[in-house]
């Protein structure tokens, strides 16, 4: 559907594409009420029904947003270290509730773990 209303020309109509981009916003301010966040957010996932309205779908990548407060991982709160934009750090990690745990964890290659250290590699 959603091909169907680009290749029929949707950018030309201009409040019907303002329209929709409401109805994706509606819908993320919806989703994170709900203690949601997307992570997947890209125009493959964003439907147009058969009444001409926004639908957003797989939610696959979907995780819950933490709602207590965190201080920033390792930087104990009485450390008050300033990053580059001369910010001080008791105020960069007051609040990181819609960033924090949110991702992939650490991940090294097999070949580089510390117990697989005799791997040899040749030209190919």
């Amino acid at each position: 559907m959603r091909k169907i209303a680009i290749d029929e020309g949707l950018f030309v109509e201009v409040e019907r594409v303002w329209r929709l981009f409401r109805e994706v916003v509606e819908g993320l301010c919806h989703i994170h009420q709900q203690g949601i966040i997307h992570r997947d957010l890209k125009p493959v996932n964003i439907f147009i029904d058969h009444d001409d309205h926004v639908k957003i779908g797989d939610f696959g990548l979907a995780t819950t947003i933490i709602r207590q407060r965190h201080t920033a991982v390792g930087v104990p709160d009485n450390l008050d270290v300033t990053n580059n934009s001369g910010t001080p750090s008791s105020q960069l990690g007051k609040d990181i509730s819609h960033t924090g745990q949110v991702g992939t964890a650490f991940y090294v290659a097999p070949e580089l773990s510390h117990t697989n250290r005799k791997t040899q590699y040749n030209q190919k």
